[in-house]
């Protein structure tokens, strides 16, 4: 996974939105959106409650 991708999943799991997200990282909400769909993409994720449950899975994290 790439550094983008993780650093987006970190915004997510933070509640922030697409567009917080971008503006901490300097890119535009759409490719905040982008990184998040190849990250949940990798994970074999579809929804953020989906990546919500992975992290306290236990013997996951």
């Amino acid at each position: 996974m790439s550094k983008r991708e993780l650093d987006v999943l970190r915004g997510v799991l933070e509640g922030l939105t697409a567009q917080d997200i971008g503006e901490v990282m300097g890119v535009k909400a759409s490719s905040v959106v982008t990184y998040q769909k190849r990250a949940f993409r990798r994970l074999g994720i579809s929804s953020q409650r989906q990546l919500f449950a992975l992290c306290i899975a236990p013997g996951k994290v």
